[in-house]
């Protein structure tokens, strides 16, 4: 409405004091209008045009239509904000190719996917995963990817029915894989292994950015051994397993995602060092 309102000014070369003398308006008021900050009323649209010889009507609608066109900018905008709030929460468009989360035709159905996999009420809530890092709208790509992998992971342990646990039973499990570590025989059989001795066993390749090598959590008192096969090489392979198996037989219940390989040297803490050092003492 202000730019109409300007046209007709200038069109009779009238300024907007002129405009507020003729309407008996406050000049501010004719200057707010003009900005977009106040809006056009009943009988300030009667005023108008009365001074502009047109109908109230016309500038009524003028002022819906702005308002609606507003509205519908505002939402947009706050469509954007949410898809960037979501974008940094988790790397979706991953989780999407991957057919993890459904696409969404609205930001109101992307949010509800996102929940929906990460097992949140609402997206301010944190992803529920084993694994929990600090992630928020500050942390890297690598650690939102590390977490949807983690979720991934426990989705397809939980689907994965095992045999009944027992910590006591571990070393003689641990003697038949490491029959089969030495003879190099019969390594297909592995997964039905664990699934005997109550271990989850999922091999699922790591997310883009993350390097991850292998991850060692617990479900409902059943432990989760999972390997990303990320190097196509044996002692990748065996080391890697032995090291999240050692997490299990630690008793180490914090969730261990491991980046073995390739890394920079980091500060690994105590349970790493023991994870690391005992595949050389099963051997």
């Amino acid at each position: 409405p202000g730019r109409i309102i300007l046209r007709e000014l200038e069109a009779r070369g009238w300024s907007q004091q002129d405009l507020a003398a003729i309407m008996g308006r406050p000049e501010q008021v004719i200057s707010e209008i003009v900005r977009a900050k106040k809006q056009i009323t009943a009988e300030t649209a009667r005023q108008m045009a009365k001074a502009f010889g047109t109908s109230p009507e016309f500038w009524l609608n003028l002022e819906m239509q702005y308002q609606l066109h507003q509205a519908k900018k505002e939402k947009a905008e706050t469509d954007i904000e949410r898809r960037s709030k979501l974008y940094h929460l988790a790397p979706v468009n991953e989780l999407i190719k991957r057919g993890w989360i459904g696409a969404g035709k609205t930001i109101d159905e992307l949010e509800q996917e996102y929940c929906r996999f990460f097992q949140v009420p609402t997206v301010d809530d944190p992803p529920q995963v084993a694994f929990r890092p600090r992630v928020s709208e500050e942390s890297g790509p690598e650690d939102r990817a590390i977490v949807a992998w983690v979720r991934r992971v426990e989705q397809l342990a939980a689907e994965q029915p095992v045999q009944t646990f027992s910590a006591d039973a571990l070393p003689v499990f641990i003697e038949a894989l490491l029959t089969r570590a030495n003879s190099g025989s019969n390594i297909e059989k592995i997964p039905s292994l664990f699934i005997e001795n109550g271990i989850h066993f999922v091999i699922f390749p790591h997310l883009p950015k993350t390097y991850l090598d292998g991850a060692a959590l617990w479900i409902d008192n059943y432990p989760v051994v999972a390997l990303s096969l990320r190097y196509d090489s044996i002692d990748a392979f065996w080391f890697t397993l032995l090291h999240e198996l050692a997490h299990i037989y630690r008793k180490h219940r914090q969730a261990h995602v491991d980046q073995l390989f390739d890394r920079e040297k980091q500060d690994l803490g105590q349970e790493e060092i023991e994870a690391n050092d005992q595949p050389t003492d099963m051997v």
